[in-house]
């Protein structure tokens, strides 16, 4: 779950589009699923990082552990077994508590698997394969 501590940011119109994480003298812009946008900044270079970049980080492909194939009922993939291998995802949703992932490219068996992780993600989903 997303620590209360964080504080929400919203854009003019009312979108959540991520929080301000305080960090020493600065603020760390993080998003929806609670991956750090860039390091620590002054509060005004966070919002404005939020606001332009916020949402879209979430259209991004991401990696995580998971079994191959995914099972149809799913898996909590925030304690991944030992012979999960690391796939690309795409994010479905996003909220508080929650973010569903499924493999980007889906065996037909997969398409309705939806992967589930607590928030903050961090150590869960991955920018880059391990491996690069």
């Amino acid at each position: 779950m997303i620590p209360a501590s964080w504080e929400p940011r919203h854009r003019a119109d009312g979108e959540l589009v991520g929080y301000l994480v305080a960090a020493g003298d600065g603020v760390v812009a993080t998003s929806l699923i609670g991956l750090a946008l860039a390091g620590a900044t002054s509060r005004e270079a966070a919002i404005d990082l939020l606001d332009t970049s916020g949402l879209a980080v979430l259209d991004r492909p991401y990696y995580a552990r998971l079994p191959n194939p995914v099972p149809l009922g799913g898996v909590d993939a925030g304690a991944p077994a030992a012979d999960w291998t690391w796939r690309r995802v795409v994010i479905v949703e996003s909220s508080a508590t929650r973010v569903s992932i499924r493999p980007a490219m889906a065996y037909p068996e997969e398409l309705r698997s939806l992967v589930v992780i607590e928030p903050p993600v961090t150590g869960t989903l991955r920018e880059r394969h391990p491996e690069e």
